[in-house]
């Protein structure tokens, strides 16, 4: 997502929660189609120890809350299903009765809300060695945590998701190339239910006319949340 939108003297930048108010944990479920061996599952960037396809749900969780952003996840098995295992050796493409696994999502470190599908290394695995991801419940959260905004090379001091016209000011006026007396004038611009959005105007003749954008790097970027 974009965070600003260049216009001549002015900025505007906004964050759209995509959230309606109605917080629930993300659920995911994983489906292992093999006979015997070894598989791994990643998400943010990192990567699980080895899952043997008959691991049960603890080793499961275990092997899941060994990556360092996942503080607590819950794994378990749907009702109904014909194994209790990480793997079934299915017979036909549909899998009849093998529901696989769910993971749920309570406390990952510098996220909430919806996340990103775990994804599957089936290299060690023997039989169909098959994996397949699909979400069973979109994740929902409000925005919060903060970021930082980068201007002709120099950056602000973390602002809050809800930082106030005044605060988002004053950051950006202690930046070396913002004069501090008359450099921006920044408003909150009122917006729709869970959406933040400030008007930032350069009002300096030292650096005002057709500016380039401010920026929020992927590194500045601590927000959490449905659609930031």
């Amino acid at each position: 997502m974009s965070y600003v939108v260049p216009l001549p003297s002015f900025e505007s930048l906004s964050y759209k929660l995509g959230f309606e108010g109605l917080e629930q944990y993300e659920v995911q479920n994983v489906r292992c189609d093999a006979t015997s061996g070894t598989f791994t599952l990643s998400i943010f960037g990192e990567t699980t120890a080895d899952i043997n396809v008959g691991d049960s749900d603890a080793d499961i969780q275990a092997r899941l809350q060994e990556l360092t952003r996942l503080n607590n996840v819950n794994v378990s098995f749907p009702a109904g299903s014909s194994s209790h295992s990480a793997c079934a050796d299915c017979a036909d493409a549909n899998c009849e009765g093998f529901h696989g696994f769910n993971v749920t999502f309570y406390d990952v470190e510098g996220a909430s809300g919806n996340m990103p599908p775990l994804t599957a290394d089936v290299k060690g695995l023997s039989g169909n060695r098959r994996v397949g991801v699909s979400e069973v419940v979109r994740g929902s959260a409000g925005l919060s945590g903060s970021f930082r905004l980068t201007f002709r090379g120099f950056t602000t001091v973390d602002l809050s998701y809800n930082a106030s016209a005044s605060e988002m000011q004053t950051a950006l006026q202690q930046l070396d190339p913002i004069p501090f007396a008359d450099g921006v004038q920044v408003s909150r611009v009122p917006g729709l239910p869970y959406e933040a959005m400030w008007a930032v105007t350069f009002t300096s003749p030292e650096v005002g006319g057709n500016v380039e954008s401010l920026n929020c790097f992927d590194y500045d970027d601590r927000l959490e949340g449905n659609g930031k």
